[in-house]
C-alpha cells in the first residue's frame, strides 16, 4: 500500500491523472456496434478493443491496464499497443551512419550514437533464466523501439476527431539523438463489420532511419473461459520466408525459407502446435517466435494473415 501511495503522489506531483491529458480517453464506436476502441494521447496508444464473440458478448481482445497512467510508470514497460518509433526494430550498438550502410563506419560527422536499451519487458514475461540472460545481454548491445523514450512514451496531440476516427500528431525534434525532425500523424478508424484501421504518416527534415508500427498484444479469448495464453489460437500467414537474424536479433540480410520449419504458417496451424520446436528459434535460450514474415503477394487489398480462436469465435485479419 505504501508503494501505491508513493506512485499516486508522484503522479499528482507531475500533474497527471488517469483522465487528464495525455491519458485522456477517446472512444470510437462503429455505427453497427460491432467494434469499440479506446485510445489515449500518450503514445497514441490503443487501450481497449471490444468486439463481439460468437455468443454476441463483447470482449476486450488486447492487453492493457485498468489505470492508463501505468503506461508511463510501469517499470516493466511492456509497450502495450502504442505507435512505436522512430525506429521500431533493433539498431546494433545504437549506431548508424547517413547514408545508411550495412557495416559500421568510423566515428565522424555523419555517424550517430543513440541510447542503448533492451526494449524488452523482462519482469513482465515468464521467462527461463537463459532467456533473461539473453535479454540482459541485449540491453547493452541494441537500441529497440526508438530508444529510452521512444514515441510510445511521448505525448501526442489530437488534431481531429469524429465518432469513428481520431488523428494524433507528434513532433520528434531529433529526440534520442536521431538526425532531423519528424512530424508524424497517426489516424485510428473503426467501421461497420468490426473493422479497425490505423494509418501512420510521417515527414522528415533530414535523411534518417525510420520504421513505425502499432505494437499490439492480442488475446482473442480476453483471458476468459480459463484460457490464459494464445497457444491455442489458429494462425495463417501468406509467407514462404522470414527475415534471418543473428544471436542478438539483428537482421543479417538473408531469408529463411519456412518450408519444413516451425515458421510455416502458410496453412493454418495453432501457434502452440510446434511450440517445443521453437526452443532457441529466436536466439540462444529463447523459446517462441520473434521474427518478421515477408508476404509473398501484395496484401494491400486482402488479408495477408489471420488469427482466430475457437473458444471465442473471434477472428482477426490483417492486410
Amino acid at each position: 500500500m505504501l508503494l501505491h501511495l508513493i506512485v499516486l503522489s508522484s503522479l499528482v506531483s507531475l500533474g497527471l491523472s488517469s483522465s487528464a491529458w495525455p491519458f485522456d480517453v477517446t472512444t470510437l464506436s462503429a455505427p453497427d456496434g460491432s467494434i469499440t476502441a479506446k485510445f489515449v494521447s500518450f503514445g497514441a496508444t490503443m487501450t481497449e478493443l471490444w468486439v463481439k464473440d460468437k455468443y454476441g458478448n463483447a470482449r476486450d481482445v488486447i492487453l492493457g491496464y485498468d489505470d492508463n497512467t501505468r503506461l508511463l510508470t510501469d517499470p516493466d514497460h511492456p509497450v502495450f499497443n502504442p505507435i512505436v518509433g522512430r525506429y521500431a526494430n533493433r539498431i546494433k550498438n545504437g549506431t548508424f551512419s547517413i547514408p545508411i550502410t550495412k557495416d559500421p563506419q568510423p566515428d565522424g560527422p555523419n555517424v550517430y550514437h543513440i541510447p542503448l536499451n533492451s526494449g524488452e519487458p523482462i519482469a513482465y514475461l515468464s521467462l527461463s533464466n537463459q532467456c533473461i540472460d539473453r535479454l540482459m545481454a541485449l540491453a547493452g548491445q541494441v537500441t529497440l523501439h526508438g530508444g529510452i523514450y521512444g514515441w510510445d512514451r511521448r505525448n501526442w496531440t489530437i488534431v481531429s476527431k469524429t465518432p469513428t476516427s481520431v488523428t494524433y500528431k507528434h513532433l520528434d525534434a531529433a529526440d534520442e539523438g536521431f538526425p532531423g525532425n519528424i512530424t508524424a500523424y497517426a489516424t485510428h478508424k473503426v467501421s461497420d463489420g468490426g473493422v479497425l484501421k490505423t494509418e501512420v504518416y510521417a515527414t522528415a527534415t533530414q535523411e534518417t532511419p525510420i520504421m513505425l508500427t502499432q505494437h499490439i498484444y492480442w488475446n482473442l479469448d480476453a483471458f476468459q473461459d480459463g484460457v490464459n495464453d494464445i497457444l491455442g489460437h489458429h494462425l495463417q500467414v501468406d509467407s514462404s520466408k522470414v527475415i534471418a537474424v543473428d544471436s542478438i536479433a539483428i537482421p543479417t540480410g538473408d531469408f529463411i525459407q519456412v518450408e519444413g520449419t516451425p515458421f510455416d504458417f502458410r496453412k493454418e496451424q495453432k501457434i502452440g502446435a510446434r511450440w517445443n520446436d521453437t526452443i532457441n528459434l529466436c536466439g540462444p535460450g529463447c523459446q517462441g517466435y520473434d521474427h518478421a514474415w515477408v508476404y509473398d503477394n501484395d496484401e494491400s487489398n486482402k488479408t495477408g494473415s489471420s488469427l482466430w480462436s475457437d473458444t471465442s469465435g473471434i477472428r482477426w485479419g490483417r492486410s
